[in-house]
């Protein structure tokens, strides 16, 4: 998965969740892309992304994104 970074000076990295409420990282993401290792094959998932801040406050979400594994 893959997005284009926040213009915000204060985001140190982003969290990714499935299905909107499931976090998938454990510590904000370094980076504009993430691959998720934890999925069944033949499912389709459904992700947004939040930039986070040193708080670890979060934006709201990203556009909906969907992959298949």
């Amino acid at each position: 998965m893959n997005w284009t970074a926040s213009v915000s000076t204060t985001v140190v990295g982003y969290n990714l969740r499935r299905a909107v409420h499931e976090k998938v990282n454990s510590t904000p993401v370094n980076g504009t892309s993430y691959t998720d290792t934890t999925v069944a094959s033949g499912t389709t998932y459904y992700y947004v992304v939040r930039a986070a801040d040193p708080g670890n406050l979060e934006s709201v979400n990203s556009n909906e994104a969907y992959a298949t594994s």
